[in-house]
């Protein structure tokens, strides 16, 4: 009876041992997609913007979860100027959006980019980041 119990308790145990890493295995190559962006490089509707105002761009894409997203934003000119990082949680789908960001006053005037990055916690695991860029933009004083 004992050496049954024991066969059990082990058998048990490599099981439970092979679907943790069954699973781990899983989370880490699975290849997770919860964003697409459509149009790339994303179009800018203010090709001219004033140190201080407002960037405004057209972002079309596809979400394909319901999960929260960390959004990081730079003005990228060779050197990068950070700006603050949002979280949002839009709904699943396709859609087109006018999305504005406000230019530094710091900002030294010149051609930029700006590079937006979407970093998705799609597991306990993994953390899946999109980047991509705008189309170069003008600010002037």
């Amino acid at each position: 009876m004992r050496h049954k119990l024991i066969y059990t308790v082990g058998i048990g145990s490599l099981l439970l041992g092979l679907l943790t890493v069954g699973t781990f295995l899983f989370w880490s190559l699975y290849p997770y997609k919860p964003m697409q962006v459509n149009k790339s490089p994303i179009p800018v509707l203010t090709k001219y913007v004033k140190q201080g105002d407002v960037l405004i761009y057209e972002l079309d894409y596809c979400k394909f979860t319901n999960d929260s997203v960390n959004i990081s934003r730079s003005f990228f000119d060779g050197v990068v100027f950070s700006t603050p990082d949002t979280t949002t949680k839009n709904p699943m789908g396709c859609r087109i959006q006018n999305i504005s960001i406000q230019v530094p006053e710091t900002l030294p005037t010149g051609k930029y980019t700006l590079k937006i990055s979407y970093t998705y916690k799609v597991n306990p695991i993994k953390v899946v980041t999109i980047e991509d860029y705008t189309e170069e933009f003008t600010v002037t004083r």
